[in-house]
C-alpha cells in the first residue's frame, strides 16, 4: 500500500465502504473512482478506445466527489470503464480527460454514491475521506 495515496474497503452494516486518501485533490478522486471500479469487480478489455472529457460544478468538494464518482457509475453501469487520463480541481470545479473501454464483466452491481457521513478532511500531508456506496 502506498502511503501517499490509496483506497481501501472498510466494514459498513448495510452497504460497501471505501476509505481513500491522496497527496492531492486530484490523487484523492482517482484513488475514489479506482476503489469504485475495485469494489465493482469492473474488468475491460484493457485498450483504451473511448475518450471523454468531464467539467463539473458543486457548491463543496464533497459533493464534486460524489458527482464525479456518479457520473463514472453511470457510464460502468452503461458498459464502458473509464480511467482517469487528466484531472484538474480549482476550487470547487473539476475539468479532466477520461480513457476507457467496454466493460467485459463485473462482480458487484453498485447502484449509488451516497452523501452519508462523506467528509473531505486535509492533513498536513494529504486528503482522506470515507464513501459508502449502496449496492
Amino acid at each position: 500500500m502506498n502511503a501517499k495515496q490509496g483506497f481501501k474497503e472498510i466494514d459498513n452494516t448495510a452497504d460497501a465502504a471505501l476509505h481513500i486518501w491522496g497527496s492531492t485533490l486530484p490523487a484523492l478522486f482517482q484513488q475514489a473512482a479506482l476503489g469504485l471500479f475495485a469494489l465493482a469487480g469492473a474488468r475491460t478489455e484493457g485498450t483504451s478506445t473511448i475518450f471523454k472529457t468531464i467539467n463539473l460544478d458543486a457548491d463543496d468538494m464533497e459533493i464534486l466527489l460524489i458527482d464525479f464518482l456518479s457520473e463514472l457509475l453511470f457510464y460502468l453501469n452503461n458498459g464502458i470503464l473509464f480511467q482517469v487520463d487528466r484531472l484538474k480541481i480549482n476550487e470547487h470545479h473539476l475539468e479532466g480527460r477520461l480513457a476507457g473501454g467496454k466493460v467485459l464483466d463485473m462482480r458487484r452491481e453498485i447502484k449509488a454514491i451516497t452523501y452519508h457521513q462523506m467528509k473531505i478532511i486535509q492533513t498536513a500531508d494529504q486528503f482522506q475521506t470515507d464513501i459508502v456506496l449502496d449496492i
